[in-house]
C-alpha cells in the first residue's frame, strides 16, 4: 500500500512539473479606473462614482489546453452618488479587499499577443468606506463599515476580457454582487462595478 501510494504521489509529482513547466504560473500587478453603482429601491436613481484598483494577479494553468485559473488580490473602489437633495449630492465611498477566481481560457493570435476570457466568483472584505452628505451647509461624513451601515463582506462574480501585447496586458471587466450589503433586509443593495485595467506580467 505505501509502495503504491508513493508511485501515485512520483507520477502527480512529475505530471505537474511537466505541466508547470509548459505551462508555467504567471504574476503581475495592474491598476485601473472603476465606474461603480449600488442597485436597490433605497438608493434608486443614484449615479456612477468613479474610483480605482490596484492589485496582484496570478495565472495558474490547469492543463496543457489553453486553460487557467485568474485569481490574485486587490484593492477596489465601489459606490455611488446619490439623488441631489436640497443642493446636496451625498455619496458612498467604500474600500474592498477582493480576491477573484475566475476560469479563463487563452486565444493567442501571435507570439506576442493573445486574447482572454474569464468568468467566476469573487469575494471582497470591507477596509474603508465613508457616507457623506451635507445640512445646511456642513459637512457629514460617517465610516461606513464601523457605524454598520453597511457590512464588510461581499459575495459576487465577475466577467471580463483582456488583450495582451508581451507582458502588457489590458482588461476590461464586470462585477456584479450576490448579497444585500445593508441591513434592510426588504430592499437588497447590491454592489456593480465595471474595471479598465492596464498590467504588467512578470
Amino acid at each position: 500500500m505505501r509502495k503504491l501510494k508513493a508511485g501515485l504521489f512520483t507520477v502527480i509529482l512529475f505530471v505537474g512539473i511537466n505541466l508547470s513547466a509548459e505551462n508555467p504560473i504567471s504574476f503581475g500587478i495592474k491598476g485601473g479606473a472603476n465606474l461603480s453603482n449600488l442597485s436597490g429601491e433605497w438608493i434608486k436613481d443614484s449615479k456612477t462614482k468613479l474610483g480605482f484598483n490596484l492589485g496582484l494577479t496570478v495565472d495558474v494553468p490547469i492543463s496543457s489546453l489553453p486553460l487557467y485559473i485568474a485569481t490574485g488580490v486587490e484593492y477596489t473602489t465601489k459606490g455611488c452618488v446619490g439623488k441631489e437633495v436640497l443642493g446636496t449630492k451625498p455619496s458612498v465611498n467604500l474600500g474592498y479587499i477582493q480576491v477573484p477566481v475566475h476560469i479563463g481560457y487563452k486565444i493567442s493570435l501571435t507570439d506576442l499577443t493573445s486574447i482572454k476570457l474569464h468568468a467566476g466568483p469573487y469575494a471582497a472584505y470591507g477596509v474603508n468606506g465613508k457616507a457623506k452628505s451635507s445640512l445646511a451647509g456642513v459637512e457629514i461624513s460617517v465610516d461606513a463599515f464601523d457605524d454598520e451601515m453597511f457590512k464588510k463582506m461581499d459575495f459576487g462574480a465577475g466577467i471580463g476580457a483582456s488583450i495582451g501585447f508581451g507582458s502588457l496586458e489590458v482588461g476590461l471587466g464586470w462585477d456584479f454582487g450576490f448579497t444585500n450589503i445593508v441591513d434592510v433586509d426588504r430592499d437588497a443593495v447590491k454592489p456593480q462595478n465595471a474595471y479598465l485595467t492596464l498590467g504588467y506580467k512578470f
